[in-house]
């Protein structure tokens, strides 16, 4: 199963293995030579922190989409997915990357992502924005599209 081998292969290779001092040397050279701003720096401005609340949540979209539309992730599925995450990948801290991994690992259910929404207390705007942004880089696939759209569907019916 795909699922549970490259992907998680592919997040431990990435963050879970990752040595903390060059992971802070990382961060404070992206904030120094890039102007990114990390929203530990109480200067962010809410902008800062909705994109990147916006990006976690659109990847972990993408994650619950993909592993749900046949219990595994493709190979084109994880080429996707990894795209993503190199685009924005500035835009998130180790702590984002870390808990975008520990989802990763375990096959996410619908239970488990709506759980997770409202742990982290998202509001319907930007889980709209973020599936807006997830659908702007998904697959084209008429099985992703219903999918994405019976989620939007259950996140308004648990939101209530």
């Amino acid at each position: 199963m795909l699922y549970s081998s490259q992907l998680q292969r592919f997040y431990k290779r990435e963050y879970a293995t990752r040595d903390i001092k060059k992971s802070m040397r990382e961060d404070k050279n992206l904030k120094e030579f890039k102007g990114i701003v990390k929203s530990e720096n109480p200067n962010d401005t809410w902008e800062d922190i909705y994109h990147r609340n916006l990006v976690k949540l659109a990847l972990m979209i993408l994650l619950y989409v993909y592993s749900n539309d046949d219990e595994k992730i493709s190979n084109e599925e994880l080429k996707n997915i990894k795209r993503v995450n190199k685009e924005e990948k500035r835009y998130l801290t180790n702590d984002d990357h870390m808990e975008i991994y520990n989802l990763a690992v375990k096959k996410m259910t619908l239970s488990a992502f709506l759980e997770y929404i409202r742990q982290q207390e998202y509001k319907e705007s930007i889980f709209n924005d973020a599936c807006d942004r997830a659908k702007k880089s998904m697959i084209k696939n008429r099985v992703y599209d219903k999918i994405l759209a019976d989620l939007k569907e259950e996140f308004k019916r648990y939101s209530k």
